[in-house]
């Protein structure tokens, strides 16, 4: 199901960017600072943020004057940190999974002075692929 999804994506994009002309691509990259959450039994624990990495393409595909569909693919790590003491013994603990992330974001540009100004919103898939 998820590959089927995915492969979707791929031919949607595809296909809409063989029909419009003005469509711009892109690379992304950058740092992530992740945390996670865990609440179990009533009790609830929070860990360290901990700095991962991201990368992926994008493409800008316009429907009208002022509006885009903006669709990217990113393989991103998150993770989080803490210490645990148990027994007088202090132990590292750390989480870390890999993703790929798919935002299908929608923008609205607005001009500017020196350029524009956009606005955007769109659902986001994720599956992670590994962890540690």
């Amino acid at each position: 199901m998820k590959k089927l999804l995915f492969l979707s994506f791929i031919l949607i994009t595809c296909s809409i960017t063989g029909f419009t002309q003005n469509t711009r691509f892109g690379f992304t990259a950058g740092a992530t600072l992740a945390n996670y959450k865990v609440e179990a039994d009533g009790d609830s624990e929070t860990a360290d943020s901990r700095v991962g990495i991201t990368f992926g393409v994008l493409a800008d595909i316009p429907i009208k004057k002022r509006f885009s569909f903006q669709p990217a693919i990113h393989f991103v790590i998150k993770g989080t940190q803490e210490k645990e003491t148990s027994g007088g013994e202090t132990e590292k603990v750390t989480l870390t999974t890999s993703n790929i992330e798919i935002p299908l974001n929608f923008l609205y540009k607005a001009p500017g002075n020196n350029g524009q100004f956009f606005i955007g919103a769109g659902p986001s898939l994720c599956y992670s692929i590994g962890g540690k």
